[in-house]
C-alpha cells in the first residue's frame, strides 16, 4: 500500500521545519494549521474476495462522497460534487449485478440501489471534443460514512492493526471522500479532505508512521504560491518520505489546474445562497442569490486586477457560460416540457437548459420511480443577481400526521470555460475528475467555482447582499421541504368516503338514465297510441 498526505496552509499561518519531528519510522506534526489530503493506494489483490468480481466488471468506477457540511475549499482542492452518495460506473461489456448489493453492504441498506439497469441513470454526452465521462450515474442522499466506517474496518483492517482503525475512524469527520478504480494497473485510489485539523483551534497534531515494511508513506507540508501564469497553480514547501528521508527536502512546483475560485473582493464575496420559495406545496421553486450579479462581481474584478501581478485568473463572460447543477432524488424532478419555453425561462433568469437526464416522468409516484433521481444542468443569465428554478414532487407513500420532510442537496454553481490550446490538464497531480457535471463539458474545460453561504448566516439576519455573509464554521448543505401526503390516521375514512362519493355518483348517474330511458318509453307509447286512433278514424 501506497500512502500520500498533504498539508496545505495559508501563506499567513507560517510553517516552520523545527514543528516536525522525523523518524526512521515515523513523522510527528506539531501544532500545524492547515487542509489536509489523505490518498491510500491499494492493489487488487489487497482487497476482500468479495469486490472483486464487481471490479473485474468495471471498465470506470468512481465514488464521491461530500458532507452535508459546507467546509472552506483551499487550492488544489476547491472542485465540490452536491452533498451525498455519488456512483460513476462504466461496466464492462456485461452488467454486473454485485454491484448495488456491494454498495449496500458498503455504504448503506436503504439505498435505492436494485440492480445496475434499474437504478443508475444514463449521463448524456453534451460535449462536441471528446469526453471521457462514464457511462451510468447514481445518487442517495447519505449524510455521514458511519456505515462505511464499520465496514471498512471489518473488511480491510485487521483488529490488532491500530493504525489501520484509527484512520478509518477518521473519515467520520471528513469533508469529502473518494474511490477511484484504476482498472488498467489493477489499484483502487481513497482520498479523503479535511478543511482544517481536529483540534479546537484547527491544528493538526499527529503521528504518521509505516505499519509493513513495504509500505510508502510521503507526507508533503505545501501553501500556495502567486502563479507565474493565469491558468496555473503554483506550490511550494517541503516533502518527506517516511523511512527514506531525514529532513524535509524543500520542493516549488506549478501546473495548470482544472478548478480555480472566482476571487471574492471585501464588498463583493464570491458566494451564492440557496433556499425554496414560500410556500412550496407540491412545485416548489428552489431560488439562487448572488450579492450582486455575477457580470457585475467579475467587472469589479477585472478592475483590482489590473495592478496585480500576475493578473487574477478571471472567466471571460464572452467565452464561458455561468452555470447550475443540480442533483434532484427522485422524489423531486423538473417537467421538461415546462423548461422547452424560452420565454418562461427568460423571467426566471435561465438562459437555456443544457441537460436533463435521469426519472423524468411527470406522472409516477416517488414509489413507482426505480431510477435514482435526475440530474439537472442549466446555463444561468450572468446580467441577474437571481435566478428561479420550478421543480416538482412527486407523491409519497402516506404517513401519520400527513407531512413527510425530505432533503434535497444544495446545487454547484460555476463558470464553464475554456482552457487555452496546449494546456496539459493531466499534469495536476491533485486533480480530480469525474465528478458528474465535469464530463458535461469538453476535456480541457476550466471551472471557476463559487461557493455556497452559510445558511445559518442568512437566518441570523445577514443580507446577501451586503457582500458581508460569513463562510467560518459550518452549515447545512441539505435544504429540507416539508411535503403534503395521505394522512394514515385518516385513511379509513378516506377509503369509506371515496366508496359511499362513487356510490352516490353511480346512483345519480343510474336514476338520471332511468328518466330518459322511461320518458322515450312513454314519448314512444304514445305515439303508437295516436297512429292505432288514427287508422281507426279512417
Amino acid at each position: 500500500m501506497r500512502q500520500r498526505i498533504t498539508f496545505l496552509h495559508k501563506r499567513e499561518d507560517s510553517f516552520d521545519p523545527k514543528q516536525l519531528h522525523i523518524t526512521p519510522s515515523d513523522l510527528t506534526v506539531n501544532n500545524l494549521r492547515a487542509a489536509k489530503e489523505h490518498r491510500w493506494t491499494l492493489g487488487y489483490d489487497e482487497l476482500p474476495a468479495e469486490l472483486l468480481d464487481v471490479l473485474k466488471h468495471s471498465h470506470e468506477l468512481h465514488i464521491r462522497w461530500s458532507s452535508p457540511e459546507f467546509y472552506r475549499s483551499i487550492s488544489p482542492y476547491i472542485s465540490r460534487v452536491s452533498p451525498g452518495l455519488h456512483v460513476l460506473y462504466t461496466p464492462t461489456s456485461n452488467l454486473t449485478e454485485e454491484l448495488c448489493p456491494a454498495l449496500k453492504r458498503a455504504f448503506s441498506s436503504d439505498l435505492k440501489c436494485d440492480s445496475v439497469e434499474n437504478a443508475f441513470s444514463n449521463i448524456p454526452v453534451l460535449s462536441d471534443r471528446f469526453s471521457s465521462s462514464p457511462a451510468k450515474q447514481y445518487y442517495h442522499v447519505l449524510p455521514s460514512l458511519d456505515h462505511f466506517i464499520t465496514y471498512f474496518q471489518a473488511s480491510l483492517c485487521p483488529a490488532s492493526d491500530s493504525a489501520c482503525n484509527e484512520q478509518a475512524a477518521s473519515l467520520s469527520s471528513a469533508d469529502y471522500f473518494d474511490i477511484d478504480v484504476d482498472a488498467i494497473s489493477n489499484t483502487v485510489i481513497l482520498s479523503a479532505y479535511w478543511a482544517h485539523g481536529p483540534d479546537t483551534d484547527g491544528t493538526w497534531n499527529t503521528r504518521i508512521q509505516t505499519t509493513h515494511a513495504d509500505d510508502r508513506v510521503e507526507v508533503g507540508i505545501l501553501s500556495n504560491e502567486l502563479p507565474t501564469e493565469e491558468e496555473e497553480l503554483s506550490l511550494s514547501g517541503f516533502l518527506i518520505v517516511i523511512g527514506q528521508d531525514s529532513k524535509p527536502s524543500p520542493v516549488l512546483f506549478s501546473f495548470p489546474s482544472r478548478h480555480h475560485h472566482v476571487p471574492s473582493l471585501p464588498s463583493s464575496a464570491s458566494v451564492y445562497h440557496t433556499s425554496f420559495l414560500s410556500p412550496s406545496g407540491l412545485h416548489p421553486t428552489l431560488h439562487l442569490s448572488f450579492p450582486y450579479s455575477p457580470l457585475s462581481h467579475l467587472s469589479q474584478l477585472s478592475s483590482s486586477s489590473s495592478s496585480s501581478s500576475p493578473p487574477l485568473s478571471l472567466p471571460d463572460p464572452d467565452s464561458c457560460s455561468l452555470n447550475a447543477y443540480l442533483t434532484l432524488p427522485s422524489y423531486l424532478f423538473a417537467d421538461q416540457y415546462q423548461l422547452s419555453d424560452s420565454l418562461f425561462l427568460q423571467s426566471k433568469h435561465i438562459r437555456s437548459i443544457r441537460s436533463l437526464s435521469g426519472a423524468t416522468d411527470l406522472e409516477a409516484p416517488d414509489w413507482a420511480v426505480p431510477q435514482w433521481g435526475s440530474s439537472l444542468l442549466i446555463e444561468l443569465d450572468p446580467a441577474h443577481d437571481t435566478a428561479d428554478v420550478p421543480l416538482h414532487l412527486r407523491y409519497l407513500k402516506p404517513v401519520e400526521g400527513g407531512k413527510r420532510t425530505v432533503d434535497v442537496p444544495v446545487p454547484l454553481v460555476f463558470w464553464a470555460c475554456p482552457a487555452q490550446e496546449g494546456t496539459k490538464m493531466a499534469g495536476n497531480p491533485f486533480d480530480r475528475v469525474k465528478l458528474g457535471y465535469d464530463g458535461l463539458f469538453g476535456a480541457r474545460t476550466m471551472f471557476f467555482h463559487y461557493t455556497p453561504a452559510v445558511n445559518h448566516s442568512v437566518a441570523d439576519g445577514v443580507s446577501i447582499g451586503s457582500g458581508d455573509v460569513s463562510l467560518d464554521g459550518h452549515g447545512d448543505g441539505l435544504l429540507t421541504l416539508d411535503v403534503p401526503v395521505l394522512d394514515t390516521l385518516s385513511l379509513t375514512g378516506v377509503e369509506w368516503g371515496t366508496i359511499l362519493v362513487v356510490f352516490l355518483g353511480a346512483a345519480w348517474i343510474a336514476w338520471k338514465l332511468w328518466g330518459v330511458v322511461s320518458r322515450k318509453s312513454g314519448e314512444s307509447g304514445a305515439d303508437e297510441g295516436e297512429k292505432v286512433r288514427r287508422k281507426k278514424e279512417e
